[in-house]
């Protein structure tokens, strides 16, 4: 399970007592920092040293990172976290780890669903005629944790609200201000429930209960 204190008290960098604001995770623990400045210098950091580590321990060929920014891909642990009715709807719930040892603790995933409830409702009715169904996927990053809330609209439209949270301990906050849309691994369970509503929704004898029970199926993507 990922820590929720963090395993120092002093800044790395600095010397100086650490803050709660300037937390980051790293291999499944909290790590703490001075200010955000020093927190964001060991965001890059770690990075750039993940990156070529993998390159030496042979986890990428040499080349395989020529594009200027594109770490090699590595699969990530999905995992269905059951359905969850919000707002009157019925979501299913997805999380994504670095690793299937080291899952979102339940503590984070009722955090998302709560910003979930307090969300949904000003969304439903700015964008009317939502079917009742859709997906959540909460996403424990490199550098935040991401949560994406995806439901059914207008006939074969999927209408979505984006949350970010620095440590899974902490709150979420709206992205919608942003232009993201998903990463490579959240877009394999964005593709799954594409292709759930077609066979379960999208047909003469379709219902949102087979759509609920068209889950991906847990394992490495």
């Amino acid at each position: 399970m990922m820590s929720s204190a963090p395993i120092n008290s002093i800044c790395p960098w600095s010397g100086d007592p650490v803050s709660p604001d300037s937390v980051t995770t790293y291999r499944g623990h909290t790590v703490a920092f001075c200010n955000p400045g020093c927190r964001d210098k060991f965001d890059t950091a770690k990075h750039w040293f993940d990156r070529h580590i993998d390159t030496v321990s042979g986890a990428c060929e040499p080349g395989e990172t020529a594009i200027a920014g594109v770490s090699p891909y590595r699969p990530r642990h999905v995992r269905f976290a059951g359905v969850h009715k919000v707002a009157e709807l019925a979501f299913k719930l997805y999380t994504i780890t670095r690793s299937a040892d080291l899952p979102v603790p339940d503590q984070a995933i009722a955090r998302g669903l709560a910003y979930a409830t307090r969300a949904l409702p000003a969304a439903l009715e700015q964008e009317s005629n939502a079917h009742p169904a859709g997906y959540i996927i909460l996403h424990a990053g490199e550098t935040s944790n991401w949560l994406l809330i995806h439901w059914w609209a207008h006939s074969d439209i999927a209408m979505q609200l984006l949350a970010s949270a620095q440590t899974l301990e902490g709150k979420f906050r709206s992205l919608d201000h942003r232009r993201f849309h998903a990463c490579v691994w959240e877009n394999i369970v964005i593709s799954h429930e594409r292709n759930a509503w077609v066979r379960r929704a999208m047909t003469k004898d379709g219902n949102v209960a087979d759509y609920l029970a068209d889950v991906l199926a847990d394992g490495a993507y």
